[in-house]
């Protein structure tokens, strides 16, 4: 995005992150989501980049991970993703004279 907007006459600023913690202050709980909520997210198909595929084949491929997550880090309900820093750019496009 940023380059295109560049290659329109168009300036790009990034602005500051924004870090979360890895663990809640209070309570000492991770933060994030767990793999395996995020295996059953896929499954639901709610990301766009999952649509085109066939559902056989996404099951098969989710069980397949899934067992693997298993044998290698345990549950994949206990185990967390940690949340990425949020990234924020800003773009601004000048009408053409």
């Amino acid at each position: 995005m940023d380059a295109h907007v560049a290659a329109a006459g168009g300036t790009v600023e990034h602005l500051p992150q924004i870090e979360r913690p890895p663990v809640d202050p209070e309570d000492g709980v991770a933060h994030g989501r767990s793999l395996g909520g995020y295996l059953d997210d896929l499954a639901a198909g709610i990301y766009s980049w999952t649509w085109d595929l066939p559902p056989d084949r996404l099951a098969a491929a989710l069980d397949e991970v899934r067992q693997w997550l298993t044998d290698e880090l345990g549950d994949p309900d206990r185990v967390r993703l940690p949340y990425s820093p949020i990234r924020w750019h800003r773009y601004v496009l000048t009408p053409a004279a």
